[in-house]
């Protein structure tokens, strides 16, 4: 994975963390988000 792609990827989740809030939740829903910006980042780079 490169570096900008994890960046960017983690900039995608603090900002839904900041929408969801304080709380417990977040920290279940931490790595659902993570791959899912992940995936966003990679096809957006890829076109």
């Amino acid at each position: 994975m490169a570096s900008c792609d994890f960046t960017a990827a983690i900039d995608l989740c603090a900002r839904e963390l900041r929408e969801i809030g304080d709380g417990v939740y977040w920290k279940y829903k931490l790595l659902e988000i993570l791959i899912k910006n992940y995936k966003t980042v990679i096809k957006s780079r890829e076109t």
